[in-house]
């Protein structure tokens, strides 16, 4: 066996480099004779030498695996301590923590705020001093065994902070218990929203999805003096003979966004809610006659409204015009009667922001007459499935001279693009063009050429939806962003 080869650096252990033994008997490789007695006994030894040689080296691997394991858990550990993310200031970690907070269903196991809670002590404790991390509260359908210790905790830990709420549909679960009474909580089930009622000042947003669960609401008998956004998305009709004495108008003074969810049900016709200091207003499956009620008693203080599904299932008899206030109005996928009804008898002079997806016939002479009647200044135009010559027309108006964004889906585009490449005959002052449809982008550069067009393609389903989800993009002045929103 040849000596070891040693490199010049000190090593506690005998591990050297070392060279493969010298086969005692090579030529018997070239044949195959049988290696007689004498021939066979220096192959043995040679071969326990070897075995012997592979143990020590198998030893002094494991050895220093071992001490390389104890290593790295050294640095690993004394690393962290010197890290960049361990000099975070308290500050920097808790804003870092607000914006990972998740809307799931709550679970101690599975929520954000209580994973991060249990990282390390200091994790804990910057989540522990923040109680808007504790602030969300997304009940789910059938609260689970012992979530009531666990609700209750983190109600403490929001301490003062303001909660957002989102109440589940447990209606079908209510109706399930034969027997009892369905405005009665189940004896084995948590009452979430009783616990809830008693911080009820600290209310900033909620969601009810059951009509059991807004009479408790309405009738609790309390102000709600910070409940901001208030959501009603309730499949039944949420008024009855038990809240006529219940005035939620004074009980929610600082509330600034609705969103009702009316399902063709009629709502009464009184200041049943504080309609006047609204700001946003939001109505799913409206009746036309229940839609300018509320335009007419909307305040100045509203300045943006959105007609959902909304139906003309009622004459109306009143053709007084209504006059408001807003500045953006959005009537998506209701029917032509209904958006005819609301669009012909409104008056808005404030208006900036018009976003029409009208189901089948576009009212086009309705829109030139809410146009004409309020001499406004539209900034913001869409128009979804509208046939282009209406909608040439429509641009035509002196009250489409500033819009700035357009956004239309119409099947003969390019003829809207020959028509919007004449810079002084419509909207002059366009920055923002928006196609949803197959058209193609080379075809659209050379027709808006004069417009200084700058195109680009983004998947209609990347904006979930959201025609206005796209990230904006700095222009050169008189140029225009076109955007194609691909299927």
């Amino acid at each position: 066996m040849h000596p070891r080869i040693y490199c010049d650096h000190p090593c506690s252990m005998d591990c050297g480099a070392s060279q493969p033994p010298v086969s005692p008997l090579p030529e018997l490789f070239a044949s195959n004779d049988i290696p007689s007695d004498l021939q066979a006994a220096p192959i043995l030894e040679a071969l326990q030498k070897a075995r012997t040689e592979i143990a020590r080296v198998d030893a002094a691997i494991a050895n220093l695996t071992a001490q390389r394991a104890g290593l790295v858990d050294f640095v690993h550990r004394h690393a962290s301590v010197v890290s960049g993310l361990r000099c975070f200031p308290n500050e920097l970690l808790t804003e870092i923590f607000l914006r990972c907070v998740d809307l799931g269903r709550f679970d101690p196991l599975t929520n954000r705020p209580w994973i991060v809670a249990r990282v390390c002590r200091r994790w804990r404790d910057v989540a522990l001093s923040c109680p808007e991390l504790w602030r969300h509260f997304v009940v789910p359908e059938k609260c689970p065994p012992h979530i009531d210790r666990f609700f209750k905790m983190q109600l403490d830990r929001a301490r003062h902070a303001p909660i957002a709420i989102w109440m589940p549909d447990r209606e079908m679960y209510l109706q399930s218990n034969d027997g009892e009474d369905e405005t009665d909580v189940p004896s084995d089930e948590f009452d979430v929203l009783g616990v809830l009622l008693e911080v009820a000042p600290q209310w900033q947003e909620i969601q009810l999805t059951t009509k059991h669960d807004f009479t408790r609401f309405a009738s609790h008998g309390v102000v709600y003096p910070q409940l901001k956004t208030l959501r009603l998305n309730i499949m039944d009709d949420i008024w009855s003979d038990d809240l006529v004495d219940h005035d939620l108008a004074s009980a929610l003074p600082a509330l600034a966004h609705l969103d009702w969810c009316t399902l063709d049900k009629p709502f009464p016709r009184q200041p049943f809610l504080p309609w006047s200091q609204l700001r946003t207003l939001v109505l799913h499956y409206p009746r036309l006659p229940d839609a300018l009620w509320i335009l007419s008693v909307l305040s100045s203080n509203t300045t943006d409204v959105s007609f959902i599904s909304g139906s003309q299932d009622a004459v109306v008899v009143d053709s007084e015009s209504v006059d408001s206030q807003l500045r953006s109005l959005d009537i998506n996928g209701c029917d032509e009667p209904f958006a005819a009804g609301l669009l012909g008898r409104l008056v808005a002079s404030a208006l900036e922001k018009l976003l029409l997806n009208i189901y089948k016939q576009f009212p086009v002479q309705e829109t030139l007459s809410l146009l004409s009647t309020s001499t406004c200044s539209l900034k913001h135009l869409r128009v979804v499935d509208g046939d282009v010559p209406s909608l040439i027309e429509l641009l035509e108006s002196p009250s489409a001279r500033e819009i700035v964004r357009l956004e239309v889906s119409v099947k003969d585009f390019y003829v809207l693009l020959q028509a919007l490449a004449i810079k002084d005959r419509l909207v002059p002052q366009l920055r923002t063009l928006v196609i949803e449809g197959d058209c193609d982008q080379n075809a659209a550069l050379g027709i808006l050429v004069d417009r200084k067009p700058s195109v680009r393609n983004i998947p209609f389903e990347a904006l979930n939806w959201h025609w206005d989800r796209f990230p904006e993009r700095r222009i050169a002045d008189g140029g225009l962003d076109v955007v194609i929103l691909t299927r």
